[in-house]
């Protein structure tokens, strides 16, 4: 026997059968179990952490004489007889104790494929709980750190949210160091920058729109701009949403940069503008439509190739605009004969894009 020290909250009300395990509770508190709730089964697989939480110091059989079934992510029901004989230990038993190997990594990801969605969300929630205390010791983070990415894709839309709230809760309370660790964590995934709580969400588009003008703009734009409209992309998210405060900048930068430089298509980064325009609210294609008469966009609409990128970027706002002025617009302008740079010129353009600046108080 030897003893692991875990911090958890048990709060489910399913049992299963296992042979008796000793848990001591810090404090003296001692009790016995010839059953165990899964949550328990989750302390003993080192899996399980909620908000609030007690220490356990939980005494299992030598790793050796134990199966490797993980119970944790099972119903009752589920459970093989050879799994329910002994207590079941997962290849997260030592993430407290030592640093995980490539092949408990490996382990990881086919355990993850297997998790109803439920435990999913409890073991990302845990290793969110596991992280973010300022007193973790570096092996536990690096270990969180590396199965985390493995782990996102079967945490679900509601627990990814909550995970984002937490963060906010965390600045709230003025808590930095668990604040900065939980940034960390969402920032480590592809898509979980668009998780961070609004008022990070605002800086980081805001740093990431300056950077890619940079990009755009600069020499070596082809290598430059793909890294940051990934980032763009994730800090944006699957649902393109963005604060009201940046839908104007965001919708010129983004088609500032597909417009192209005239020199040629950044390929690497065009399908990240086209997934994110695509990604385009009501507004923000309403937005994309008028960009002809932005400072920044007007110029390069002389040039052939954005004046070819103009046409697709039309088609592809185009289903998007439902409001009635929106679509009276875009008949207008797929009725130019001009090129894109004079479309400002002409009086019915002109017209509408007056009533809609008034509208919106630009």
């Amino acid at each position: 026997m030897r003893k692991v020290h875990f911090d958890v909250m048990v709060r489910s009300d399913e049992w299963i059968a296992v042979p008796a395990i000793r848990v001591f509770i810090i404090g003296g508190l001692k009790a016995e179990f010839d059953r165990l709730p899964v949550g328990v089964i989750e302390v003993v697989a080192c899996i399980a952490r909620q908000e609030s939480q007690e220490g356990l110091d939980v005494l299992i059989p030598d790793p050796a004489l134990c199966c490797t079934f993980p119970v944790a992510a099972c119903h009752p029901a589920r459970v093989p007889h050879a799994a329910r004989s002994v207590p079941a230990i997962c290849p997260f038993t030592e993430l407290r104790t030592e640093p995980f190997s490539k092949s408990v990594i490996t382990d990881a990801a086919t355990f993850f494929c297997a998790l109803p969605q439920e435990q999913a969300n409890n073991l990302a929630n845990g290793l969110f709980g596991i992280y973010t205390p300022p007193t973790a010791d570096p092996h536990v983070l690096d270990n969180v750190r590396l199965l985390w990415p493995v782990l996102w894709p079967f945490i679900n839309e509601d627990t990814r949210r909550e995970l984002g709230v937490k963060l906010a809760r965390f600045r709230a309370n003025a808590d930095k160091d668990r604040a900065d660790r939980a940034k960390e964590l969402l920032e480590l995934v592809d898509g979980g920058a668009a998780y961070l709580p609004e008022s990070d969400r605002l800086v980081e588009i805001q740093e990431t729109l300056e950077d890619l003008k940079r990009a755009h703009q600069g020499t070596n734009n082809f290598y430059n701009e793909p890294p940051v409209a990934r980032r763009l992309r994730d800090v944006v998210g699957r649902h393109g949403e963005v604060p009201g405060l940046l839908t104007a900048p965001y919708v010129a930068t983004l088609v500032d940069a597909f417009l192209t430089n005239n020199y040629g298509v950044a390929w690497n980064a065009e399908p990240y503008y086209i997934e994110l325009i695509k990604r385009f609210d009501g507004p923000q294609a309403a937005y994309a439509l008028r960009s002809f008469a932005f400072r920044s966009i007007r110029p390069k609409l002389s040039g052939t190739l954005s004046q070819a990128k103009w046409g697709e970027l039309v088609e592809l706002v185009a289903p998007k605009l439902t409001e009635r002025g929106d679509r009276v617009m875009l008949e207008l302008v797929r009725a130019f004969t001009g090129t894109p740079d004079k479309l400002s010129a002409d009086t019915k353009i002109a017209a509408q894009l007056k009533i809609w600046r008034e509208a919106k108080g630009i």
